[in-house]
């Protein structure tokens, strides 16, 4: 989980928050497609087949929720 970038954290963050693509571009400042881009990553760094499986792997790993949530490491 370690190898996404600082803006791919943050689509991260966002999405523990539930929001959808494009609430995510307005507060983030990007495109939808670059978003889409960007949850394309997080997915292939979790593993995870969609958001969901995504948020869920990141909640129960305490070292990826630090990481994203860019908290000191435990």
């Amino acid at each position: 989980m370690t190898d996404i970038t600082p803006r791919e954290r943050a689509v991260a963050r966002c999405m523990l928050h539930g929001w959808d693509n494009r609430r995510i571009a307005h507060e983030l400042g990007m495109s939808k497609v670059m978003v889409k881009r960007r949850i394309t990553s997080v997915l292939n760094a979790t593993g995870a087949e969609n958001r969901l499986e995504a948020v869920l792997h990141i909640l129960s790993k305490p070292s990826a929720l630090a990481y994203v949530m860019e908290l000191p490491p435990l």
